[in-house]
This record gives C-alpha cells, structure tokens and sequence, in this order.
C-alpha cells in the first residue's frame, strides 16, 4: 500500500503509517472502553 522511492514518496508513506497506527489506536480504545481513550 505505501512505497517510496523519493522525498513526497516518503513523506507519504509516513503519512500512512501515522494513519495505521491512529486507526489501530483508535479500535483498541474502542475495545477497552471510553474511559480508556479521553479525547
């Protein structure tokens, strides 16, 4: 899904894993309960 191969491209892929890692942060606050992510 994300590959870089120059500057954009890597500021891109960043952008990716940034995103993966806040929607996987986001369903295990989900799964934990709304106590457990106060946002």
């Amino acid at each position: 899904m994300c590959t870089f191969r120059s500057v954009s491209q890597y500021l891109l892929f960043s952008f990716c894993v940034f995103i993966l890692l806040y929607v996987s942060f986001r369903s295990a606050c989900l799964k934990e309960g709304e106590g457990y992510c106060r946002r």
